[in-house]
């Protein structure tokens, strides 16, 4: 009986110490499982945004294996900035086992080009016959609008460059397709170039006005001398702007079409009225014309408006000062920019129009 304890017992401590040395030796993947399977996006090409480069946003890298995943990561992570280059990310993914499996690819942030070309769009109805006067805009490729005009326009822009080009509908004349690609009915086009290109909208022809004339805006004081540098909006005739500019400028607009023309004030020099309507005060102003037009704000040049900051040491001799005669001190004081040509705010602006 004694005898058969004793076995027990040393089966038991044996079977202990076996438990106990397993328990202590290191853990080992599973040789039977193999590492998770990932998958990366194909190779990325992007323009920069900036002179640093891009901020790129890729797609979720996937993985798959014998064990439940427990974890993805990338490095550059989605979002990041990426300069001008190419630059590898790298990826793993780890399994449940402790089984890591990698892949990795490439994001090329291509270097701003360096060389210019011109892109002309035209554009014209189902005919072929021009029309003059639609509102074109250059953009970005993420849609910053760059500058705006009026057909036909040629733009300066960069090779290999990627632009947006959009046209636009004037009531019932409306954007059909671009000519080359006459199953393209979208009137906004990303265009690439290399040489100089020309691109043609055609427009169903419907109605309305298919010409163009330009109108001028002029300013002056109130005894004819340019001031020029003033502030002119072209807005349409519900008061949407569509340019801006500063005098003298000359637009291009369509005939027989209510545009809006608005002259700004500049600290002291206050628009007083219209050359053409001595009655009309309003600084806004609706206009329709079928011919070239020039336009010429009259600003009042009370309250020393062309001084400039110079002290008026003699002012009985305004008048002949406004004539640009030198006064007592041999000065022309207030008006000494002007007869000199030097009537230009757009050089001097430290305050903002108003």
């Amino acid at each position: 009986m004694i005898e058969h304890s004793c076995r027990i017992y040393a089966g038991l401590v044996a079977a202990i110490l076996l438990v106990s040395i397993a328990s202590s030796m290191p853990h080992f993947a599973s040789a039977a499982t193999s590492p998770p399977v990932i998958t990366v996006p194909l190779p990325i090409t992007v323009f920069p945004t900036s002179s640093e480069g891009a901020l790129v946003t890729y797609l979720n890298v996937t993985a798959t294996g014998d064990e439940p995943i427990s974890q993805v990561s990338c490095n550059p992570t989605s979002g990041s900035l990426f300069h001008i280059g190419t630059t590898t990310v790298n990826c793993t993914a780890t399994d449940a086992a402790g089984n890591i499996g990698s892949g990795s690819f490439t994001i090329t942030v291509m270097p701003p080009s360096q060389t210019s070309t011109t892109l002309t769009v035209n554009t014209q109805d189902s005919n072929g016959n021009p029309i003059n006067g639609m509102r074109v805009w250059l953009e970005t490729y993420s849609g910053d609008v760059i500058t705006q005009a009026f057909t036909p326009h040629t733009f300066t822009i960069k090779t290999d460059t990627p632009y947006k080009v959009v046209l636009a509908n004037f009531g019932s004349i409306v954007f059909d397709h671009w000519q080359d690609q006459a199953n393209n009915t979208d009137r906004h086009r990303i265009i690439l170039v290399d040489s100089d290109t020309t691109l043609v909208g055609v427009y169903s022809g419907q109605g309305g006005s298919t010409n163009a004339s330009e109108l001028t805006v002029l300013s002056t004081d109130s005894n004819g001398n340019p001031i020029n540098g003033m502030r002119v909006w072209l807005e349409t005739y519900s008061g949407d702007v569509i340019t801006q500019a500063f005098t003298p400028h000359t637009f291009t607009i369509k005939t027989d079409t209510p545009y809006k023309v608005v002259l700004a004030n500049f600290g002291s020099i206050i628009f007083d009225h219209w050359q053409d309507q001595a009655n009309n005060t309003d600084r806004h102003r609706i206009i329709s014309i079928n011919s070239d037009t020039t336009l010429n704000g009259v600003y009042s040049d009370q309250d020393d408006s062309h001084k400039k900051g110079k002290k008026d040491t003699d002012k009985d001799d305004d008048d002949k000062e406004k004539k640009c005669e030198p006064g007592k001190n041999d000065k022309y004081e207030k008006y000494e920019h002007v007869c000199n040509g030097d009537i230009d705010i757009t050089k001097w602006r430290g305050r903002d129009a108003q």
